[in-house]
């Protein structure tokens, strides 16, 4: 429960904070990723997935989407179905999107 709480904690900031910005684009680098948040990982971390590239949408919710579906890809490792439905009702983003490659 605490994560719940933590994660829509989580949520209601950004939205506050990116409420205060007009036109913003987001940027998600995708190498290297271990099972826990840069803020916590060490250098020690296990990497547990391969890379997987940039990422980039004007939809900070789709893109975090997709980012985490591509990391599940190949091992069912993170979960945030709670702060993802969360931040849709919330009006942060879509839970739809469209992978390009370039």
């Amino acid at each position: 429960e605490d994560v719940d709480i933590f994660s829509k904690r989580m949520v209601d900031t950004a939205r506050f904070i990116l409420s205060k910005f007009k036109n913003s684009f987001f940027i998600n680098f995708a190498f290297d990723v271990t099972k826990e948040c840069d803020c916590i990982s060490t250098k020690n971390e296990e990497i547990v997935t391969k890379d997987i590239g940039i990422l980039a949408s004007k939809d900070i919710l789709a893109l975090e989407k997709a980012t985490l579906d591509l990391i599940n890809k190949d091992k069912d490792l993170l979960h945030c179905d709670t702060m993802f439905e969360y931040a849709h009702k919330k009006g942060l983003g879509n839970l739809d999107y469209k992978l390009t490659e370039v």
